[in-house]
Parts: structure tokens; C-alpha cells; sequence
């Protein structure tokens, strides 16, 4: 049967509707089909299609993000136009493809500057873009000697210091034998999306990352 996704509505229009099949739901965007199946106001039973309003997401990036549930491949320039916003509904709605993707876009695209280090690297922990994050981190470290970097980065660059050592530390002695220690996030990343290894809840960071290659290598 088909459900339908209502997102927020525009003014002085009526609501979109997009129609998506609880089967594909279930497969591809577990989190939406929970919504449906939770989904018990203005249900039509006789009609067989239950309406779910999606508040709090632009109507357009919505349409994006379930047109790449159902396999369409959102255009690179709209990626890029949009990659912090499907980001966010991505890593709202655990859509981990969709979430990998568009990060991979902003790394990409995005003017990472001593400027705004600091508020880029805010954003990454906020929405657990754990490749983001490191990236970052490495950049303030690599800069830490900048006249302007102290000013900018305040005690995050102190912080960043001790999240990456420890993170060296405790992986150390899982990563020696395969060598992965020497892979950054991101190269690991894309490792298992070449392999098609995407878990259904985003890893939290390095530590699974180094898991996830060691069960094979």
C-alpha cells in the first residue's frame, strides 16, 4: 500500500504530498517508516494510506531526500547549493547514504579558513560528522602556530589536541596489524562505501570506523 509524507505547510498553499511505499520504507528509511506506522491522525483505513506531517525541513529538500530513498541520485550542483541542509535532514531521519554523501560534498566545497575553524568544527559534532570533524581538527593543529589561531580558536584548539590523542591511544593497539591507524575517517569511509558496507545508524567516530574495516581485513 502507499503512504504519504505531508511536509510543513507553505503559506497560502496547501500541503505537498509525496507518496512513499511502506515496503521501500522499511527497507531504505526505517526511521520514516516508524513515523507511518506510529501515525494514527487522519488515518484513512478504508483507503489504506496513512499521512504523516513532516514539520521543521524545506519542502524541497524533503522531495530530494526520498527521491534518493527510492535510488535517485540528487544533481551534484543541488548537493552542493544544499549540502549543510541535506546534512540535516539525513542525520535527522538516519538516512546514512544520503548523510555520507552530502558531507562528502560540503568537505569538498566548503572554505575552511583559521575564520571559521571554530564554528565548522561546532557544527560537525552537533550533527555527528565524525569525517567533518576530524578534518577539522587537523586543520586547527596544523595551524595551531597561526598569529590569528589562539584568538580564534580559543580552548577548542586545546580540546582538539586530547579528543585526537586519545582517539590515537585507545585505537592504537585494534588498528596496528591492519595498518589503519595511518587511514584518516575519510579514507576509511569511503573504503566501506566502495565495499557497500553502510550500517543502519551512522557510526559515532573513529573507534567504529576501525571496527567496521577490521571485521574484513
Amino acid at each position: 500500500f502507499c503512504q504519504k509524507m505531508r511536509p510543513r505547510k507553505k503559506k497560502k498553499k496547501s500541503s505537498d504530498i509525496y507518496p512513499a511505499h511502506s515496503q521501500i520504507l522499511k527497507a531504505c528509511a526505517p526511521m520514516l517508516a516508524q513515523l507511518v506506522e506510529l501515525a494514527n491522525v487522519n488515518e484513512r483505513k478504508d483507503e489504506g494510506v496513512s499521512h504523516v506531517e513532516i514539520s521543521g525541513t524545506d519542502p524541497d529538500i524533503f522531495r530530494g531526500m526520498l527521491g534518493h530513498v527510492y535510488g535517485n541520485e540528487i544533481p551534484k550542483e543541488e548537493l552542493k547549493r544544499n549540502s549543510k541542509r541535506y546534512i540535516e535532514i539525513a542525520d535527522r531521519f538516519a538516512i546514512i547514504t544520503l548523510k555520507w554523501s552530502a558531507e562528502e560534498t560540503y568537505l569538498e566545497t566548503m572554505d575552511l579558513n583559521i575564520e571559521n575553524a571554530n564554528e565548522i568544527l561546532l557544527y560537525a559534532v552537533s550533527k555527528n560528522c565524525y569525517v567533518l570533524k576530524e578534518y577539522v581538527i587537523i586543520y586547527m593543529l596544523e595551524n595551531a602556530q597561526h598569529p590569528s589561531a589562539m584568538a580564534m580558536f580559543g580552548s577548542v584548539h586545546n580540546l582538539c589536541y586530547e579528543i585526537i590523542q586519545t582517539s590515537l591511544r585507545r585505537n592504537e593497539r585494534m588498528a596496528t596489524s591492519q595498518n589503519l591507524n595511518q587511514l584518516s575517517c575519510r579514507d576509511m569511509r569511503n573504503v566501506l562505501v566502495e565495499k557497500g558496507i553502510v550500517p543502519d545508524i551512522d557510526f559515532s567516530g573513529r573507534e567504529d570506523l576501525i571496527k567496521a574495516m577490521s571485521s574484513f581485513m
